[in-house]
């Protein structure tokens, strides 16, 4: 009788907390960011520039790290980069924290959620601006902004 009564309390356990798991692995799929400039992005895609962010400009200043979101913003809306924020971020060659591993050990802050949220939430910076790094601007490219450490170049006119 002991036995019968355990079990029925823990199959009435497992059945409460069943539904409860279900309905919270289909909010994470479903939960996305909008804002006027930018569609739609998921809590996936959200994670994945917020950690960039971190990798990027972990010693930098908020606005350092809002102009980073702002740049991964405007490459996926650009003719010039890959359409998902995925292949923008993970496109060979352009990010030197995906290529040396720092991407995959950093956790972002909030400082660094903070900065995308204000991203899509409300202004950015110059839709041509693409490029960032810490060692001057970029050669064929036309500066457009230093912060703290971080420089922010344009694409020039007529390059591709």
């Amino acid at each position: 009788m002991k036995r019968l009564l355990l079990f029925n309390l823990a199959l009435l356990l497992w059945l409460w907390y069943q539904p409860i798991m279900c309905h919270a692995e289909e909010q994470e799929k479903i939960l996305v960011y909008t804002s006027d400039s930018f569609e739609t992005i998921t809590v996936e895609e959200f994670d994945m520039i917020s950690q960039i962010i971190m990798a990027e400009a972990e010693g930098e200043d908020w606005e350092a790290q809002w102009y980073i979101a702002c740049v991964i913003l405007n490459r996926v809306e650009s003719d010039l980069f890959p359409d998902s924020i995925e292949e923008v971020i993970f496109q060979e060659k352009q990010f030197s924290c995906v290529w040396n591993g720092r991407y995959d050990r950093v956790i972002p802050n909030d400082s660094c959620m903070e900065a995308l949220q204000y991203a899509l939430d409300t202004e950015r910076i110059p839709n041509d601006v693409y490029y960032f790094t810490s060692n001057g601007y970029l050669d064929n490219t036309e500066p457009y902004m230093q912060v703290d450490d971080m420089y922010f170049s344009r694409q020039k006119e007529g390059q591709k």
